[in-house]
């Protein structure tokens, strides 16, 4: 019994890996590690080992890889980035990433995030208008209708944005967790309507509170600095809340958002980190461009409509890109988390 589990423990189980040479996909079936295997398409003959197969990236089944007519050709070009030990880390941060929620079978999850997005919106724009035109010198009359819509905006608002954080949280874990595992094209959809997956709104509400205390406790710092407390709370939130959010997957438990293999990975794997900081931090800047000329130039309408729509764009593209970050060094999934990253 023994000698028959360390020998499955050495077998490869139903993955692929890439040519080192020409990047072809290679189907390997249940080899040993350390079997020798020859490329289709050039004849090249490699080892497999045991952190050269897919499953220390992005491992899947075969009956899934074949059977799933999205898995695009971005996908195995960033996918083979690991398995060949080299490449281009603009493939595997810009290839199908900024598309992605424009995908057919993502567009509908796109939609439901930007009306959502935009409810939220419109609810602080209504607010800020009423609060600012209640400062006028106006009739008591219109001034109670001001402090009528405030107190509605508010309600309002408030319902939209606990709604709106399930929404996105369910739905950006969901893109992190399969992208991390290898999946190009997302399926497994939560149901928001039917509350499933309630529990991750607490690991990216959590990782955000943790991310932001940092530059709130030195608020006095910054003061003495001349510098706007929102930037320095923002920088902490923009540096800390992906490497707290893959803490606690990799602990597979919000309670857990210190993982000591997580921060190690800022030493083995910092192209991977610095390519993700340099491409999130340019959307970033892309968004508050478009969201300030909109405010400026469009009526509130065009406004809200705009904001939403970005918004909800860049929260779908960041978790795409953490997903990518987190293939890098993905190792054993669990249950679909990042987990296990070395």
């Amino acid at each position: 019994m023994t000698r028959q589990r360390t020998d499955e423990l050495n077998m490869v189980p139903y993955t692929y890996s890439f040519c080192r040479r020409c990047d072809a996909r290679v189907e390997l079936g249940r080899v040993a590690f350390g079997a020798t295997v020859t490329c289709p398409a050039c004849g090249f003959e490699f080892a497999i080992g045991a952190g050269q197969g897919s499953w220390d990236r992005t491992e899947m089944p075969r009956d899934r890889a074949r059977g799933d007519p999205e898995q695009s050709d971005c996908h195995s070009a960033s996918t083979a980035w690991d398995a060949a030990g080299g490449g281009s880390l603009a493939k595997l941060f810009f290839c199908g990433t900024f598309t992605f929620p424009l995908r057919l079978g993502t567009l509908w999850q796109t939609l439901t995030l930007c009306a959502g997005t935009m409810a939220l919106v419109g609810a602080f724009r209504l607010g800020a208008w009423c609060f600012i035109a209640d400062a006028e010198e106006i009739d008591r009359s219109t001034r109670l209708l001001l402090a009528n819509g405030l107190l509605f905006s508010l309600s309002f608002g408030s319902l939209v944005l606990l709604a709106w954080s399930f929404m996105a949280s369910a739905y950006g874990m969901t893109i992190l967790r399969e992208t991390a595992c290898g999946v190009d094209a997302v399926k497994d959809w939560p149901n928001v309507l039917a509350l499933e997956e309630l529990g991750e709104i607490v690991h990216v509400a959590g990782s955000l509170l943790l991310a932001a205390m940092p530059g709130a406790i030195a608020i006095p710092l910054w003061n003495r600095l001349e510098v706007p407390a929102s930037w320095g709370i923002g920088g902490g939130i923009v540096v800390l809340f992906p490497i707290f959010l893959l803490s606690t997957l990799d602990a597979n438990s919000s309670a857990h958002p210190l993982s000591l293999s997580v921060w190690k990975s800022l030493l083995r794997r910092w192209p991977a980190w610095l390519g993700f900081y340099a491409t999130t931090c340019a959307a970033g800047v892309a968004v508050v461009v478009l969201q300030r000329a909109s405010w400026r130039q469009a009526n509130w309408a065009t406004d809200v409509v705009v904001s939403g729509l970005v918004l909800a764009l860049a929260w779908m593209i960041y978790f795409r890109l953490l997903g990518r970050l987190a293939s890098r060094f993905t190792c054993h999934p669990k249950d679909g988390a990042a987990g296990n990253i070395p």
